[in-house]
């Protein structure tokens, strides 16, 4: 590809790999426009061929006073004639490739920060190589074809008859000998669901029983354990003592040490109760839904005296007792169903401290303009900047951040520049704030991966696990809090313990919320921990339902450089509760 290139009179560098490096040539300089850049975007393998997908930008500078727009668009386009011209006609691979037509381009203008048009070129190049086991020759020389035996190609043509030949066996006489052998087939398709219907079961016939643990870390500590699900986790925190529900014998340590107490056994998974309770309404509404349909209609004809008495007092009985359980069981799925809280989330872990743990709110400003959606636009050079509005895919993404008093975690939506591709969920913490556009350095970004929910027509990250997709990644565990706020809360990461010096040192870690108040101007750039009020009640929950336990709860007010303390009681920080620093 590069050679194209370098036989084109206009073309001056060539760049290659992931969109983000846009600008860049080989060596790692800056590009010569007109500029070539190649992004490999997938590979097909097929029996006697194999099929590259690639995206070819074409680019030039558009002058200042967008005089040149037309050529640039039209010069470019012509390069990317040309490039299929020489691949079609075999001149670029030695005849050992071709590219299917037609190929689309895709014009632009105004793009990246150097503002040049061009077009973006979407090619399928096919090269014909049989699948077989010898070893790879020099794709320029097939003089080494001989060494490979043709005889498999060829044999893969009358392969196909004996298969069409089958056909008309079954025309003449065959037809009573395939029923019997089409019938054995079709009875090892039940065979087979039972198998994959088996695949949940591993959990209760795991020897392994489900046992719960006191986990005590000494430092700052990351465990793996198993599930009781059967699903490998870790946890991080900064010390003190958790509990887990792990398979037993599973828990190990992968950062700092610690003690492991089983303390008894765990509960079971709940798919277990969930199974049982489904199958018992389902069955009674069944029955009775049948039945109250027939009083219902005998109870339009002239029979309504003597079918209503006999019927409704068989079958109130038993919906009764059978709409007494469906209660119990219809606030759980109500809950469960909202995925998301469009004001708030909660990142409840992140293993190897990427992003911070904490919640997150709801963003609705950038510098100085207020917004409901936006995205991120990623440049290789600067590493991007925040776009407010709809993105490139004509859909609405939310932004969160959170301010740990030192740096700003964000999570929003990511395109290349150029709008040609959605990178999914990105994650980035930096001192600056980068909703107001600083530079933002492309090793502070990473990649959350592309789960999404849509509510509303809106798309939020999908709540659970998020492992990321391209280099570099981060895996967060996110969480939307029920019931949702109607307005973001504060949320302070804290260590707490009975004493001052054990909510310093070895306190649990976690995430206490408050309402808020308004009154955290003063306490920039750290937190609004010490800017809290006696009548400013601290909770466990995002939807400020369950008041914190009594004792001494510890903030890192700016990274770990300044921490706080309050002694709180009923939830409320108490007056005079309020020390600085660590005994």
């Amino acid at each position: 590809m590069r050679s194209v290139q370098l036989a084109s009179p206009r073309l001056q560098s060539f760049g290659h790999g992931d969109i983000v490096y846009f600008s860049q040539t080989l060596t790692g300089g800056t590009a010569t426009y007109p500029y070539m850049f190649v992004t490999p975007l997938n590979i097909s393998y097929d029996e006697n061929i194999t099929t590259y997908e690639l995206n070819v930008i074409f680019g030039d500078i558009v002058n200042t006073d967008l005089s040149n727009e037309i050529d640039v668009v039209s010069d470019m386009s012509l390069e990317a004639r040309n490039l299929l011209s020489q691949i079609w006609r075999g001149s670029l691979f030695n005849q050992i490739a071709t590219v299917q037509l037609p190929s689309n381009a895709t014009p632009f203008l105004e793009r990246y920060n150097d503002h040049i048009g061009g077009v973006a070129l979407t090619l399928l190049i096919t090269v014909m190589e049989d699948m077989n086991a010898c070893p790879m020759y020099d794709l320029p020389e097939p003089t080494a074809t001989p060494n490979c035996e043709p005889t498999p190609t060829s044999t893969a043509t009358p392969t196909v008859t004996p298969t069409n030949t089958a056909t008309p066996t079954n025309t003449p006489t065959g037809t009573p000998i395939l029923s019997p052998t089409t019938t054995p087939t079709n009875t090892a398709t039940p065979t087979i669901t039972p198998t994959n219907t088996g695949t949940p079961s591993p959990t209760p016939t795991d020897p392994r029983a489900c046992r719960t643990y006191e986990v005590n870390g000494f430092s700052y500590t990351g465990i793996n354990y198993v599930d009781c699900s059967g699903n490998t986790q870790s946890q991080y925190w900064f010390g003190g003592i958790i509990t887990v529900c792990a398979k037993q014998g599973t828990i190990t340590f992968i950062t700092g040490s610690g003690t492991i107490t089983d303390i008894g056994t765990c509960p079971l998974p709940t798919p277990t109760p969930t199974t049982t309770s489904t199958q018992t309404p389902t069955q009674t509404p069944t029955t009775t839904t049948t039945l109250t349909a027939t009083p219902t209609q005998t109870e339009t004809p002239t029979q309504t005296p003597t079918n209503t008495p006999t019927t409704t007092t068989t079958l109130t009985a038993t919906p009764t007792q059978t709409q007494t359980g469906t209660p119990t069981n219809t606030p759980t799925p109500t809950r469960t169903p909202i995925p998301i809280c469009p004001q708030m989330l909660v990142v409840t872990s992140a293993p190897g401290g990427v992003i911070d743990v904490g919640g997150y709110a709801r963003q609705t400003l950038s510098s100085g303009t207020t917004f409901s959606y936006g995205y991120f636009s990623q440049i290789a050079t600067t590493g991007g900047t925040f776009v407010i509005g709809t993105a490139p895919d004509g859909n609405n993404y939310p932004v969160y951040s959170f301010y740990d008093g030192g740096d700003y975690n964000v999570i929003w939506r990511a395109f290349n520049s150029m709008g040609l591709a959605d990178r999914g969920w990105w994650t980035i913490e930096q001192a600056n704030n980068p909703l107001d556009n600083p530079a933002v350095p492309t090793a502070a970004q990473r990649s959350l991966g592309f789960n999404t929910v849509i509510s509303s027509g809106v798309r939020y990250i999908s709540p659970g696990s998020n492992t990321g997709t391209i280099s570099p990644i981060t895996i967060a565990t996110i969480e939307y809090p029920n019931p949702c706020p109607s307005t973001p809360p504060l949320a302070f990461n804290i260590t707490s313990g009975s004493t001052k010096n054990e909510a310093c040192f070895s306190g649990y870690t976690g995430i206490v919320y408050a309402q808020d108040l308004g009154n955290c101007g003063g306490c920039f750039p750290l937190t609004c921990w010490p800017c809290l009020t006696t009548s400013q009640q601290l909770f466990q929950d995002a939807g400020l339902t369950i008041p914190v336990a009594d004792g001494y709860y510890m903030n890192l007010m700016n990274g770990f450089s300044n921490n706080g303390t309050w002694y709180v009681v009923g939830g409320y920080p108490q007056g005079g509760g309020f020390s600085g620093g660590c005994p």
